[in-house]
């Protein structure tokens, strides 16, 4: 298990507190290093209670996303990422095709928030200082969506970070890199944004 909630309450997930135990081992923190460890052990039989991405020093170490690996959109089923109940599938698909889907495709743009905001755990998980992908690398991670879209797979993106890149110089960038007619319009999308973008008229 990982997650936000396990990373703060490892030790409910492992049974430690007197509790159930509902996991064989748990990955705190960001797994992108630790997750070929804990699968490696796995299949060895060896594998361990706790995981953390830790350095020589035992400080927290936090994945660079520069180097991000190329999600194979092309090949993943998106079925899962259907949001009409499967009670209502049939009655819908009657009135015509595709209206039984209605697909929103999370994607990563970035990792961290400067806010801190007491009711969200997102700062205290990925940290206060904002990592991001590079433009090229989310580009290009749209286009391959865009030509799922066509083929009617995909309904909406949703930027699974905090905000629409915390950064507002990040932001902008991306947008323009966007914009160009090949790129443009790869699928509608949303993502969350800070107040403070619409007071400084960012997008118009």
């Amino acid at each position: 298990m990982g997650g936000p909630h396990v990373t703060e309450e490892f030790d409910e997930a492992l049974g430690r507190n007197g509790g159930e135990r509902h996991a064989d081992a748990v990955a705190l923190g960001e797994a992108d290093e630790t997750w070929p460890k804990i699968v490696e052990d796995a299949a060895r039989g060896t594998l361990k209670e706790v995981y953390a991405p830790v350095d020589d020093f035992g400080q927290e170490r936090k994945p660079s996303l520069k180097e991000y690996p190329a999600i194979p959109w092309d090949k993943i089923n998106l079925k899962q990422f259907n949001l009409i109940p499967k009670m209502a599938m049939r009655t819908l698909r009657r009135i015509g095709d595709g209206w039984g889907t209605f697909r929103i495709i999370p994607m990563e743009s970035g990792r961290g928030c400067p806010y801190g905001c007491e009711f969200c755990t997102v700062t205290g998980f990925f940290g206060d200082s904002i990592r991001f992908r590079t433009n090229e690398s989310v580009v290009s991670e749209l286009l391959l969506l865009k030509a799922r879209a066509k083929a009617k797979a995909a309904r909406s993106l949703s930027f699974s970070s905090t905000t629409i890149l915390p950064s507002t110089s990040s932001a902008l960038n991306l947008c323009c890199a966007t914009s160009s007619p090949r790129k443009r319009r790869c699928t509608g999308w949303r993502k969350s944004a800070p107040i403070s973008c619409a007071m400084r008229n960012l997008w118009t």
